[in-house]
């Protein structure tokens, strides 16, 4: 039996760090110490990235950017196809017109736009409590597309920011992860006055809508299984074996 394993890596970011005291108004840049396993749900592969999160009043841009043995290729079996690229996880974020969007890649590499909502979790407040760089930090969990987070935000930096898609706490979160430890941010520094968020995004700045990036990878996962399927039977048509193909995307996608 022939297995086929697709890893889809989407766009991430980190955030600095900076005083305990910014406002609002006042822009910022944080980065993150970033681990991603990508061989997530059947074993374990860490890569290293750093997060960059930029956040210039309402607006906000988020990525990913590999660390140098990370941006070599890995080393994944001969029928795993793994997609990446030199800057991932990209999001922008906009409050004040509650527009986001994120950079997807396909199966062929090429990067997509699609809009998503802006913090769309539900997050469980937790009486948990430690102190970061200083700054006194307080736990919050979520259940999100699939995955189990953790999150780690600071009120004295009301901002409802954070790495990725995550975000909507009464402040900045510093530190989120998945409860499986696959995806862990973990704040480097915070910088005041140092952001440059690129444009702003608007409402319907996005290609497509986030049920059109479903519908590509649902389409996209059928025609491969139709393929597989149509490759097993004419290269052996007196066997009994069958080809099976498993799709592991960060966020979960009904097929």
């Amino acid at each position: 039996m022939f297995k086929w394993w697709i890893l889809v890596l989407a766009p991430v970011c980190l955030i600095g760090q900076g005083k305990a005291s910014l406002r609002w108004e006042e822009s910022l840049q944080v980065r993150y110490e970033t681990r991603y396993n990508a061989w997530f749900g059947r074993g374990r592969h860490d890569r290293a990235y750093q997060g960059l999160l930029s956040i210039a009043g309402s607006c906000s841009y988020f990525c990913l950017v590999p660390m140098p043995d990370t941006a070599r290729e890995g080393a994944y079996g001969e029928h795993d196809v793994f997609i990446g690229a030199d800057t991932v996880w990209q999001v922008w974020k906009n409050l004040q017109t509650d527009s986001l969007v994120f950079v997807d890649l396909s199966l062929s590499g090429a990067p997509t736009s699609y809009a998503d909502s802006v913090h769309p979790m539900t997050w469980r407040l937790l009486p948990a409590r430690k102190w970061l760089e200083g700054m006194e930090c307080y736990q919050a969990e979520t259940f999100f597309r699939g995955r189990h987070y953790v999150a780690w935000y600071v009120p004295a930096i009301p901002l409802p920011q954070g790495p990725w898609k995550l975000g909507g706490l009464p402040g900045l979160i510093v530190e989120a992860y998945d409860v499986e430890r696959n995806l862990v941010f973990q704040l480097l520094s915070i910088q005041g006055g140092l952001s440059n968020p690129r444009h702003c995004v608007g409402a319907g700045q996005g290609i497509g809508s986030y049920v059109d990036y479903q519908r590509y990878w649902q389409n996209m996962i059928r025609r491969l299984r139709r393929s597989m399927a149509a490759q097993s039977e004419a290269g052996c048509l007196s066997c009994r074996t069958t080809s099976t193909m498993k799709v592991h995307t960060w966020e979960s996608i009904p097929e």
